[in-house]
């Protein structure tokens, strides 16, 4: 099994849009496929709430990594 690490590229690039999300789900497709096929919808509304989620975990994703 392969570890593949995105947070180093999510922390640097990382813009509250859908369009950032959209474009780190396309830079890591074989991650995310598997993600959105079995654990959540890939969906405006549920990555809309991702976005305000982030706002409030940002700083420990950071301290984390």
């Amino acid at each position: 099994m392969k570890i593949i690490d995105t947070v180093p590229y999510f922390i640097k690039n990382y813009e509250p849009s859908l369009d950032f999300l959209r474009n780190y789900h396309s830079r890591y497709p074989d991650i995310f496929h598997e993600y959105f096929s079995y654990h959540c919808q890939n969906t405006d509304e549920r990555l809309l709430a991702s976005i305000e989620k982030y706002q409030h975990h940002l700083e420990s994703i950071r301290e984390g990594h």
